[in-house]
């Protein structure tokens, strides 16, 4: 059993440092394997929450890389069942990422999953107990607060969730990415 374990965790390094090379590539620097959204530079981030264009791309890589395929490969190439493993697990990344950005700009409240290693993220989907499909409670800072305050417990993931395209202008204006 010790044996299993110890493959498991040789097979979890090699994958991880796959998926940490697409990112050192592509933003020329070198990220921790237990790297968290917490840790990632501000402009990283800023490219990261668009969900399109390079963005896109680069968290593709990184989930592609995370689930063993060779560096360059194609979403699109891969079959049905893995490719909806990449989508649910790129949806769940972007939810942490974006929830990230709303903190540092004092929207929301502190979240557990912010501390919590990226990779770990991959291969998540949305049926499964992760806090990350919890949205964090919105501070009184944030610029739609009155009206949040005013919905009820069911209603609020939906604004905060309403309110992203916002977040992502105004985190990308504070870093200086523009858009």
């Amino acid at each position: 059993m010790t044996q299993v374990i110890e493959l498991e965790k040789v097979r979890r390094a090699k994958l991880t440092r796959q998926a940490m090379a697409a990112w050192q590539r592509r933003f020329g620097r070198r990220f921790a394997p237990d790297l968290a959204a917490a840790d990632l530079p501000d402009q990283v981030l800023a490219e990261l929450i668009t969900g399109e264009g390079p963005g896109n791309q680069a968290l593709n890589d990184f989930i592609l890389g995370a689930r063993g395929f060779s560096p360059g490969r194609n979403v699109e190439d891969v079959d049905r069942a893995e490719k909806m493993v990449v989508l649910e697990s790129f949806l769940v990344l972007i939810d942490v990422l974006r929830f990230e950005a709303m903190f540092r700009m004092k929207w929301v409240q502190d979240f557990p999953d912010r501390q919590r290693a990226l990779v770990d993220f991959v291969g998540e989907t949305r049926v499964s107990p992760v806090s990350a499909l919890e949205p964090p409670a919105i501070r009184e800072t944030h610029p739609e607060y009155p009206a949040y305050q005013n919905l009820g417990d069911l209603e609020r993931p939906a604004f905060l969730r309403q309110t992203i395209p916002a977040a992502i202008l105004a985190f990308r204006r504070r870093t200086g990415a523009g858009l």
